[in-house]
């Protein structure tokens, strides 16, 4: 029986997907993702100053579902933007092994640590903070108390390891998965 593997994130991201649909391709490993949001042409552009839409296929190659987000104003880049009461529900009918938890940055995130967590299931979490730069010390206890609901860590750089075990988590618990870019597709445009 392969392990059930189930990754939660806000919305498809160009540089997660590759990683994402590489899991989901290892033998023994069925892999679903859950999404906070499909973002539309204008929610997506929020940061980069205009709407836009990827031209890779980000939801092909692997299981995916989108959580209902209840947020009154859903956005990516605030952190009450995706709200997914009903995360504690769908993880329930998955019936995962393990959940790994793309972050920390949206409510939906925690609210899917918190509803594995309640489940019994192990939580991985897989974020992008680092060390270079100093937060206060109000920041730095409330990442130590939040990141012990965690299982385990993936690191996505070294600056990112340095940081988690800054926060507490023993280094055996933290291995490396860094971001992926699908090369193939950036060769192609260039020919």
């Amino acid at each position: 029986m392969p392990l059930r593997a189930v990754f939660v994130t806000t919305h498809p991201i160009q540089y997660q997907v590759p990683w994402v649909r590489g899991v989901a391709q290892t033998p023994g490993i069925a892999a679903h993702v859950l999404y906070g949001m499909l973002p539309d042409a204008k929610q997506q552009g929020v940061g980069f100053g205009m709407p836009f839409t990827w031209d890779v296929p980000l939801l092909e190659g692997y299981a995916w579902s989108a959580l209902e987000n209840v947020a009154s104003a859903p956005s990516l880049s605030t952190r009450l933007g995706i709200d997914t009461p009903g995360v504690g529900k769908c993880l329930a009918e998955l019936a995962p092994d393990v959940v790994v938890v793309c972050g920390w940055q949206a409510k939906s995130l925690v609210q899917a640590a918190r509803a594995a967590r309640k489940l019994g299931v192990p939580v991985v979490v897989r974020g992008e903070s680092n060390d270079m730069r100093q937060r206060p010390l109000w920041k730095r206890w409330l990442h130590r108390s939040f990141l012990k609901g965690f299982d385990a860590a993936l690191a996505i750089g070294m600056a990112n390891a340095r940081f988690l075990r800054a926060a507490g988590m023993d280094a055996s618990a933290i291995a490396l998965a860094p971001y992926a870019v699908d090369t193939r597709h950036l060769e192609d445009a260039a020919k």
